[in-house]
Protein backbone atom coordinates (compact mmCIF):
# COMPACT_ATOMS: atom_id res chain seq x y z
CA UNK A 1 0.00 0.00 0.00
CA UNK A 2 2.76 1.94 -0.42
CA UNK A 3 0.89 4.30 -2.67
CA UNK A 4 2.24 7.86 -1.88
CA UNK A 5 5.60 8.91 -1.40
CA UNK A 6 6.65 12.11 0.96
CA UNK A 7 7.40 15.34 -1.63
CA UNK A 8 11.32 15.87 -1.96
CA UNK A 9 12.45 18.21 0.91
CA UNK A 10 11.69 22.42 -0.01
CA UNK A 11 9.89 21.74 -3.35
CA UNK A 12 6.90 22.94 -3.85
CA UNK A 13 3.80 21.29 -5.18
CA UNK A 14 3.67 22.65 -8.83
CA UNK A 15 7.50 22.33 -9.15
CA UNK A 16 7.87 18.44 -9.10
CA UNK A 17 9.58 17.54 -12.00
CA UNK A 18 9.43 14.48 -13.99
CA UNK A 19 13.02 13.81 -13.22
CA UNK A 20 12.24 13.76 -9.51
CA UNK A 21 8.98 11.00 -10.10
CA UNK A 22 11.49 9.34 -12.34
CA UNK A 23 14.28 9.07 -9.78
CA UNK A 24 11.71 7.83 -7.45
CA UNK A 25 10.83 5.13 -9.90
CA UNK A 26 13.93 3.81 -10.67
CA UNK A 27 14.49 4.20 -6.36
CA UNK A 28 11.99 1.50 -5.95
CA UNK A 29 12.94 -0.98 -8.46
CA UNK A 30 16.71 -0.73 -7.17
CA UNK A 31 15.02 -1.65 -3.85
CA UNK A 32 13.36 -4.69 -4.71
CA UNK A 33 9.89 -3.68 -4.67
CA UNK A 34 7.73 -6.07 -6.62
CA UNK A 35 5.31 -3.22 -8.08
CA UNK A 36 6.14 0.15 -8.06
CA UNK A 37 4.25 3.54 -8.43
CA UNK A 38 5.19 7.09 -9.31
CA UNK A 39 4.55 7.90 -5.64
CA UNK A 40 1.86 10.51 -6.25
CA UNK A 41 4.09 13.04 -5.85
CA UNK A 42 1.98 15.54 -7.96
CA UNK A 43 -0.88 15.34 -5.64
CA UNK A 44 -1.73 17.71 -3.38
CA UNK A 45 -4.25 15.37 -1.69
CA UNK A 46 -5.93 12.01 -2.39
CA UNK A 47 -9.37 14.41 -2.99
CA UNK A 48 -9.01 17.15 -4.53
CA UNK A 49 -5.88 15.33 -7.18
CA UNK A 50 -9.05 13.84 -8.95
CA UNK A 51 -12.09 15.66 -8.26
CA UNK A 52 -10.67 19.00 -9.13
CA UNK A 53 -10.68 17.74 -12.75
CA UNK A 54 -14.39 17.42 -12.95
CA UNK A 55 -16.39 20.55 -14.63
CA UNK A 56 -18.90 21.45 -12.03
CA UNK A 57 -16.63 21.07 -8.98
CA UNK A 58 -15.19 23.89 -7.21
CA UNK A 59 -12.36 23.43 -4.17
CA UNK A 60 -13.42 24.47 -0.90
CA UNK A 61 -11.82 24.72 2.56
CA UNK A 62 -8.95 22.76 3.85
CA UNK A 63 -10.37 19.85 5.92
CA UNK A 64 -9.08 17.25 8.38
CA UNK A 65 -8.73 13.83 6.73
CA UNK A 66 -9.34 11.51 9.32
CA UNK A 67 -6.34 11.45 12.53
CA UNK A 68 -3.69 11.89 10.04
CA UNK A 69 -2.78 15.61 10.35
CA UNK A 70 -3.01 15.93 6.83
CA UNK A 71 -6.00 17.74 4.93
CA UNK A 72 -7.61 17.54 1.87
CA UNK A 73 -9.57 20.65 -0.36
CA UNK A 74 -12.69 19.34 -0.26
CA UNK A 75 -14.11 18.96 -3.52
CA UNK A 76 -17.91 21.49 -3.34
CA UNK A 77 -20.07 19.61 -6.19
CA UNK A 78 -22.47 23.22 -7.32
CA UNK A 79 -23.47 21.58 -10.71
CA UNK A 80 -24.03 18.18 -13.02
CA UNK A 81 -20.80 16.18 -12.32
CA UNK A 82 -19.31 16.07 -15.78
CA UNK A 83 -16.00 14.27 -16.27
CA UNK A 84 -14.62 16.31 -19.28
CA UNK A 85 -11.54 13.61 -20.20
CA UNK A 86 -9.03 11.09 -18.62
CA UNK A 87 -7.57 13.25 -15.46
CA UNK A 88 -4.77 10.59 -14.84
CA UNK A 89 -3.57 9.07 -18.20
CA UNK A 90 -0.91 11.70 -18.34
CA UNK A 91 1.12 10.73 -15.56
CA UNK A 92 0.04 6.57 -15.28
CA UNK A 93 0.88 6.97 -18.75
CA UNK A 94 4.86 8.39 -17.39
CA UNK A 95 4.93 5.45 -14.90
CA UNK A 96 4.22 2.69 -17.38
CA UNK A 97 6.56 4.01 -20.21
CA UNK A 98 9.42 4.54 -17.89
CA UNK A 99 9.19 1.52 -15.16
CA UNK A 100 10.54 -1.51 -15.73
CA UNK A 101 9.47 -3.45 -12.68
CA UNK A 102 5.22 -3.62 -13.20
CA UNK A 103 3.42 -1.01 -11.76
CA UNK A 104 1.16 -0.07 -9.51
CA UNK A 105 -1.91 2.73 -10.85
CA UNK A 106 -3.80 3.49 -7.41
CA UNK A 107 -6.92 5.85 -7.01
CA UNK A 108 -9.09 6.80 -4.56
CA UNK A 109 -12.17 4.42 -4.16
CA UNK A 110 -15.53 6.02 -5.34
CA UNK A 111 -17.16 5.71 -2.28
CA UNK A 112 -14.59 7.77 -0.11
CA UNK A 113 -14.59 10.45 -3.16
CA UNK A 114 -18.38 10.59 -2.21
CA UNK A 115 -18.26 10.80 1.45
CA UNK A 116 -15.87 13.77 1.25
CA UNK A 117 -17.25 15.55 -1.17
CA UNK A 118 -20.03 18.40 -0.18
CA UNK A 119 -23.44 18.50 -2.21
CA UNK A 120 -24.40 22.24 -3.18
CA UNK A 121 -26.08 21.34 -6.47
CA UNK A 122 -29.57 22.74 -6.43
CA UNK A 123 -32.90 21.31 -8.72
CA UNK A 124 -32.01 17.70 -9.43
CA UNK A 125 -28.94 16.73 -7.50
CA UNK A 126 -28.21 13.30 -7.52
CA UNK A 127 -28.60 10.77 -4.52
CA UNK A 128 -25.46 9.69 -2.51
CA UNK A 129 -25.55 5.97 -4.03
CA UNK A 130 -25.98 7.51 -7.64
CA UNK A 131 -22.82 9.70 -6.69
CA UNK A 132 -21.16 6.91 -5.85
CA UNK A 133 -22.05 4.92 -9.34
CA UNK A 134 -21.01 7.96 -11.36
CA UNK A 135 -17.57 8.24 -10.40
CA UNK A 136 -16.93 4.34 -10.38
CA UNK A 137 -18.06 5.00 -13.91
CA UNK A 138 -15.54 7.52 -14.34
CA UNK A 139 -12.58 5.27 -12.75
CA UNK A 140 -13.34 2.97 -15.15
CA UNK A 141 -12.84 5.52 -18.13
CA UNK A 142 -9.71 6.46 -16.92
CA UNK A 143 -8.27 3.35 -16.82
CA UNK A 144 -9.64 2.40 -19.97
CA UNK A 145 -7.98 5.69 -21.16
CA UNK A 146 -4.62 3.75 -21.14
CA UNK A 147 -3.75 1.63 -24.29
CA UNK A 148 -4.49 -1.82 -24.08
CA UNK A 149 -1.43 -3.17 -24.92
CA UNK A 150 0.51 -1.06 -22.12
CA UNK A 151 -2.36 -1.86 -19.28
CA UNK A 152 -1.80 -5.69 -20.29
CA UNK A 153 2.20 -5.28 -20.55
CA UNK A 154 2.72 -3.05 -17.84
CA UNK A 155 0.36 -2.82 -14.70
CA UNK A 156 0.35 -5.59 -11.83
CA UNK A 157 -1.90 -4.24 -9.79
CA UNK A 158 -5.19 -1.48 -10.18
CA UNK A 159 -5.21 -0.56 -6.27
CA UNK A 160 -8.99 1.14 -5.62
CA UNK A 161 -8.40 3.02 -1.41
CA UNK A 162 -11.28 2.65 0.22
CA UNK A 163 -10.66 3.96 3.89
CA UNK A 164 -13.79 5.12 4.85
CA UNK A 165 -15.83 2.49 4.27
CA UNK A 166 -14.29 0.64 7.80
CA UNK A 167 -16.17 4.09 9.33
CA UNK A 168 -19.79 3.39 7.89
CA UNK A 169 -20.21 -0.77 7.41
CA UNK A 170 -23.57 -0.14 6.70
CA UNK A 171 -22.63 1.07 3.29
CA UNK A 172 -20.53 -1.81 2.24
CA UNK A 173 -22.81 -2.87 -0.28
CA UNK A 174 -22.59 0.58 -1.69
CA UNK A 175 -18.62 -0.49 -2.20
CA UNK A 176 -19.70 -3.42 -3.50
CA UNK A 177 -21.99 -1.73 -6.39
CA UNK A 178 -18.58 0.38 -6.98
CA UNK A 179 -16.38 -2.38 -7.54
CA UNK A 180 -18.48 -4.87 -9.92
CA UNK A 181 -19.01 -2.07 -12.40
CA UNK A 182 -15.39 -1.23 -12.43
CA UNK A 183 -14.76 -4.62 -12.89
CA UNK A 184 -17.70 -5.19 -15.33
CA UNK A 185 -15.65 -2.49 -17.70
CA UNK A 186 -12.08 -3.98 -17.24
CA UNK A 187 -10.30 -6.41 -18.84
CA UNK A 188 -9.65 -9.41 -17.23
CA UNK A 189 -6.29 -9.75 -17.12
CA UNK A 190 -6.28 -7.16 -15.24
CA UNK A 191 -5.63 -7.53 -11.10
CA UNK A 192 -8.15 -5.18 -9.05
CA UNK A 193 -7.35 -4.73 -5.16
CA UNK A 194 -9.36 -3.32 -2.58
CA UNK A 195 -7.74 -1.51 0.02
CA UNK A 196 -8.81 -0.07 3.26
CA UNK A 197 -6.40 1.01 6.37
CA UNK A 198 -6.42 3.76 9.16
CA UNK A 199 -9.44 0.81 10.72
CA UNK A 200 -10.23 -2.29 11.81
CA UNK A 201 -11.28 -4.60 9.00
CA UNK A 202 -12.03 -7.25 11.26
CA UNK A 203 -15.65 -6.67 11.33
CA UNK A 204 -16.01 -6.72 8.09
CA UNK A 205 -13.91 -9.78 6.85
CA UNK A 206 -16.62 -11.50 5.40
CA UNK A 207 -18.34 -9.38 3.64
CA UNK A 208 -14.65 -8.13 2.10
CA UNK A 209 -13.94 -11.45 0.75
CA UNK A 210 -17.04 -10.96 -1.44
CA UNK A 211 -16.03 -8.44 -3.42
CA UNK A 212 -15.57 -8.71 -6.96
CA UNK A 213 -11.79 -7.99 -7.13
CA UNK A 214 -7.94 -10.27 -6.89
CA UNK A 215 -6.90 -9.02 -4.00
CA UNK A 216 -7.40 -6.98 -0.70
CA UNK A 217 -5.07 -4.78 1.44
CA UNK A 218 -5.33 -4.40 4.42
CA UNK A 219 -3.67 -2.46 7.57
CA UNK A 220 -2.93 -5.05 10.00
CA UNK A 221 -1.51 -2.19 12.36
CA UNK A 222 -5.08 -0.93 13.36
CA UNK A 223 -6.62 -4.31 13.08
CA UNK A 224 -4.70 -5.92 16.09
CA UNK A 225 -7.62 -8.91 15.73
CA UNK A 226 -7.09 -9.51 11.89
CA UNK A 227 -4.35 -12.01 11.68
CA UNK A 228 -6.47 -14.35 13.92
CA UNK A 229 -9.87 -13.47 11.49
CA UNK A 230 -7.64 -14.54 8.62
CA UNK A 231 -5.95 -17.70 10.45
CA UNK A 232 -9.79 -18.80 11.08
CA UNK A 233 -11.73 -17.28 8.39
CA UNK A 234 -9.36 -18.33 5.42
CA UNK A 235 -9.34 -15.85 1.65
CA UNK A 236 -10.25 -16.24 -1.38
CA UNK A 237 -8.72 -13.30 -2.31
CA UNK A 238 -4.93 -12.62 -2.72
CA UNK A 239 -3.87 -10.40 0.45
CA UNK A 240 -1.49 -7.34 0.45
CA UNK A 241 -0.86 -7.38 4.45
CA UNK A 242 -0.22 -3.64 5.94
CA UNK A 243 2.36 -5.31 8.56
CA UNK A 244 5.36 -1.84 8.54
CA UNK A 245 3.67 1.00 10.06
CA UNK A 246 3.75 3.70 7.54
CA UNK A 247 2.41 6.29 9.62
CA UNK A 248 4.50 6.08 12.78
CA UNK A 249 8.36 6.72 11.90
CA UNK A 250 9.57 4.20 14.32
CA UNK A 251 10.82 0.98 13.07
CA UNK A 252 9.11 -2.10 14.64
CA UNK A 253 12.29 -4.95 15.23
CA UNK A 254 12.14 -7.17 12.21
CA UNK A 255 11.99 -10.02 14.21
CA UNK A 256 8.60 -9.10 15.72
CA UNK A 257 7.05 -8.63 11.95
CA UNK A 258 8.64 -12.60 11.10
CA UNK A 259 6.34 -13.10 14.55
CA UNK A 260 3.40 -11.41 13.20
CA UNK A 261 3.90 -13.24 9.54
CA UNK A 262 4.74 -16.01 10.34
CA UNK A 263 1.40 -17.89 10.97
CA UNK A 264 0.14 -16.16 7.75
CA UNK A 265 2.74 -17.97 5.76
CA UNK A 266 0.41 -21.29 5.58
CA UNK A 267 -1.88 -19.41 3.56
CA UNK A 268 0.70 -18.56 0.38
CA UNK A 269 0.09 -22.24 -1.07
CA UNK A 270 -3.84 -21.03 -0.82
CA UNK A 271 -3.28 -17.72 -2.21
CA UNK A 272 -0.77 -15.25 -3.20
CA UNK A 273 0.68 -13.06 0.22
CA UNK A 274 2.37 -9.39 -0.19
CA UNK A 275 4.44 -7.81 2.45
CA UNK A 276 3.41 -3.54 2.36
CA UNK A 277 3.23 -0.96 4.57
CA UNK A 278 -0.09 -0.62 6.42
CA UNK A 279 -0.91 2.94 4.43
CA UNK A 280 0.43 5.65 1.87
CA UNK A 281 4.06 6.75 3.35
CA UNK A 282 3.46 10.43 2.86
CA UNK A 283 2.72 11.14 6.30
CA UNK A 284 7.11 10.11 7.15
CA UNK A 285 9.50 12.28 6.17
CA UNK A 286 11.79 11.02 3.21
CA UNK A 287 14.47 9.22 5.67
CA UNK A 288 11.79 7.35 7.22
CA UNK A 289 9.78 6.53 4.47
CA UNK A 290 12.97 5.08 2.80
CA UNK A 291 13.85 3.16 6.03
CA UNK A 292 9.94 1.57 5.45
CA UNK A 293 10.98 0.49 2.36
CA UNK A 294 13.98 -0.95 3.07
CA UNK A 295 12.41 -3.65 5.65
CA UNK A 296 9.36 -4.22 3.59
CA UNK A 297 11.84 -5.64 1.53
CA UNK A 298 14.02 -6.95 3.98
CA UNK A 299 10.54 -8.68 5.52
CA UNK A 300 9.50 -10.33 2.02
CA UNK A 301 12.90 -11.53 1.25
CA UNK A 302 12.56 -13.61 4.70
CA UNK A 303 9.64 -15.23 3.69
CA UNK A 304 10.40 -15.88 0.34
CA UNK A 305 8.43 -16.74 -2.25
CA UNK A 306 5.92 -14.33 -0.77
CA UNK A 307 5.69 -11.23 -3.15
CA UNK A 308 7.05 -7.67 -2.29
CA UNK A 309 4.30 -5.05 -2.86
Amino acid sequence: MHSHFPKPAGVALEDISPQQVLDLIEWQQQAGLAMVTDGALGWRDSISHYMSGFLGVRLGEAKPFLHTGRDYLQPIIEDELIWPAAIMRQEWRFLLEHATAPAKLVLTGPYTLARLCVQERSGNADTFAAQVEHLARTLSYEINAIPPNLLRSSVGMIQIEEPLILQATDDVPLVHHALTTIRKQLDTSLHLNLTTYFGDATPLWDELQQMPVESLGVDLVSSPELTHCILREQSDRDLVLGLIDGYDPELQPLATLIETVQPLVKLAGRVHLFISSSCGLWYLSQQAASAKIEQTVALAKHFEPMNRS
